[in-house]
């Protein structure tokens, strides 16, 4: 099985093989990931089921509020504009555009190959050191709370059926000594569905269809 993610920090590739094939699949992730061609045909495609899923998510009160709370937050930020794009983005993108991020992409430091096998350290080495080709250092965007300052946002939908508050700020770094114990916290407060603050607002009270909190650290 082999599957491709990408998100605001990162491509993602994992492969799942059988051992005796392990050394195969490795010169095919290698070739996929360095020799990506973005045929005509495919940037067609998935550029129209992507604006499918825009005009969808626009009927979402809840994306919505997520837009505008990345905005805010972000302000210049590359985070700011969010992962799926516009319908003004989309219509405008090309086939070189996608090479130049390709090749970008390619040349940023810091990938990391983590394998998980039976095999000794020696086979793993052998079967997948192509991976491990070097790479120059790609441009760093600016931090994220730069230009932070607090504000306050109304986005109007017509005809919604529901109505979201979304409250954010500038929370502690991926580094912080006390992230875990943030993340345990945030967990009994409102981050799953038994949390306080959902059991007290919605199943206690029926003030709310659901409420919850999460940390999004970088």
């Amino acid at each position: 099985r082999f599957s491709c993610s990408v998100d605001d920090d990162a491509l993602t590739v994992r492969c799942h093989v059988v051992e005796r094939h392990a050394a195969h699949i490795a010169n095919m992730v290698v070739d996929i990931l360095n020799g990506a061609t973005f045929p005509d045909e495919e940037i067609v495609k998935q550029s129209q089921l992507t604006l499918q899923r825009l005009k969808r998510l626009f009927d979402e009160p809840s994306w919505l509020a997520g837009c505008a709370i990345d905005a805010m937050t972000y302000d210049q930020h590359p985070y700011a504009r969010g992962g799926i794009g516009t319908q003004q983005t989309l219509a405008k993108l090309t086939r070189p555009n996608l090479v130049s991020m390709h090749q970008s992409m390619k040349q940023r430091k810091g990938r990391l190959t983590l394998v998980a096998s039976r095999q000794t350290l020696q086979e793993l080495f052998r079967i997948w050191a192509r991976l491990e080709v070097a790479h120059a250092t790609g441009a760093q965007p600016p931090a994220p709370w730069k230009n932070y300052r607090a504000r306050i946002a109304f986005v109007q939908k017509d005809g919604a059926q529901q109505s979201v508050i979304a409250l954010s700020q500038p929370g502690i770094g991926i580094n912080d000594p006390e992230l875990y114990a943030a993340l345990v916290t945030n967990n009994i407060f409102g981050g799953q569905f038994s949390s306080r603050l959902n059991m007290n607002l919605r199943e206690k009270r029926g003030l709310t269809y659901g409420i919850g909190t999460h940390f999004d650290w970088r």
